[in-house]
């Protein structure tokens, strides 16, 4: 053999177990990562392996933002429930078309609507708010409550609201029977009830019979004085009975009263039917009460009844 086939038989030998060493090396450290993408994948199915109650603590902390819960909805199977129960805690409705799309939620994902805690409702009628009282009385209007998509969700949800908030102007019969529909609200916030009355008010909460706090926020309307005068010399009338619009017929006698540990009246000290409603042992237990929240109207929303209430100290004589 010649120094140069040999030469050449010994660089082939080498490359050849260059390459061989090079596959062994591809292969074990295909080997080697192979588990872990399986453990990945395992752990993503199984929430990697975080307990249920701690994943709840987790989406509690993102309650905040809406964004961070789809997203962590979105993380796998074992994240979706705990950040849905969050994530649909709370839903507002303003008009027809939000009563449409909630219901379609809860027509493809049942189980939605045991998570919803806390329901807002929100209606402004600006012709029926600020027009004249002849207006007001005069004008028939059919409340977006009323529309079959809006009967359906209040069917399904009157079960699971705990807290319901109202930003409803007016309050009356047309929106009445839908909110009626949360019998297990516990908690109750009223915004704009200025012009609501009393009597809508005693029909909206009779069958609320685990009401433990209500809240009431009188708005920015200033008070008109006639009201204001017809309301506090009725209250001064010595009458036999508390509430004198709400008849028989609309409330239970043997219903219990509300037993209220939170309380809040808020620029609301002109609306005296309002304030001996609340003074009403028939209405209210106020025995078990431990927070009262009053706060009092600006000085110049005060300035009508003001007047009113100075008007016979000071009339000259």
């Amino acid at each position: 053999m010649s120094f140069y086939s040999s030469f050449s038989y010994s660089y082939l030998y080498t490359m050849d177990s260059h390459q061989k060493q090079r596959r062994k090396k591809a292969k074990s450290s295909t080997n080697s990562t192979a588990p872990i993408r399986r453990s990945s994948r395992v752990a993503a199915r199984q929430g990697w392996r975080i307990p249920p109650e701690i994943l709840l603590l987790i989406m509690k902390e993102l309650r905040g933002s809406k964004v961070s819960l789809k997203t962590a909805a979105l993380v796998c199977r074992a994240w979706r429930g705990p950040a849905q129960v969050y994530l649909f805690s709370q839903m507002r409705i303003q008009e027809s078309q939000d009563c449409s799309h909630i219901f379609k939620i809860i027509q493809k994902s049942p189980h939605i609507a045991s998570h919803v805690n806390r329901l807002v409702v929100q209606e402004f009628d600006a012709q029926l708010m600020f027009g004249s009282m002849k207006e007001r009385t005069s004008i028939s209007r059919v409340s977006y409550l009323q529309s079959g998509d809006a009967t359906k969700i209040v069917s399904i949800l009157g079960s699971s609201v705990r807290e319901l908030g109202l930003s409803v102007n007016p309050l009356d019969k047309s929106n009445l029977e839908f909110l009626k529909q949360m019998k297990r609200v516990h908690t109750l916030r009223v915004d704009q009830c200025n012009d609501m009355r009393v009597d809508i008010l005693a029909e909206l909460i009779q069958d609320m019979r685990g009401l433990t706090s209500l809240h009431l926020f009188g708005g920015q309307i200033k008070p008109d004085a006639e009201e204001y005068e017809k309301d506090r010399l009725e209250s001064l009338a010595d009458t036999t009975t508390t509430l004198s619009t709400v008849s028989s017929a609309e409330l239970t006698v043997d219903t219990p009263p509300s037993r209220l540990t939170r309380l809040t009246l808020d620029r609301v000290e002109h609306q005296f039917g309002l304030l001996k409603f609340h003074l009403d042992s028939g209405h209210f237990d106020l025995g078990a009460l431990k927070d009262l929240d009053l706060t009092w109207m600006e000085a110049e929303d005060q300035f009508e009844i003001i007047t009113l209430d100075c008007s016979e100290r000071w009339e000259p004589t």
